[in-house]
């Protein structure tokens, strides 16, 4: 399994123990290109579309690849006019540890600051409220 499917096993996984109520589902596959790789549904939140990536922080500069494809781009875009919630997390890998950028589906790099990342706490789930609402740093979708 990649890295970028078992985070996406982890975001899934972790929505559904966060409420038991939750709906979380991986809905891409390598035969639909385009799909966004994640559906997430909270109570009390709308439903939100996610396209993972995973990358390195270089060790010579904060400025990573967003990587989505351009028929990723696209459908996004024309998710996002239809009115639906979407997004691109990227987990970035910064050593130690990884945490999650939240950034538009029409980013093509960011400019990384490890302490405005999303982490994992040790031994404990996502902060599913906080990828779900946070305001701040990386998140405007």
């Amino acid at each position: 399994m990649s890295v970028e499917l078992r985070y996406q096993k982890q975001i899934v996984d972790d929505v559904k123990f966060f409420d038991r109520r939750s709906y979380a589902i991986k809905m891409s596959n390598r035969f639909i290109a385009g799909i966004p790789d994640l559906l997430i549904k909270v109570p009390d939140y709308e439903i939100l579309f996610v396209e993972v990536k995973y990358t390195v922080l270089p060790k010579t500069s904060n400025t990573v690849l967003v990587e989505t494809t351009a028929i990723q781009k696209r459908t996004l875009k024309v998710m996002a006019g239809a009115g639906l919630a979407v997004a691109v997390w990227v987990f970035v890998d910064v050593g130690k540890s990884t945490g999650i950028a939240k950034v538009g589906w029409d980013r093509i790099s960011i400019d990384i600051d490890p302490a405005k990342l999303i982490y994992r706490p040790k031994g404990k789930i996502w902060p599913i409220k906080e990828l779900l609402t946070n305001p701040d740093g990386y998140g405007i979708w």
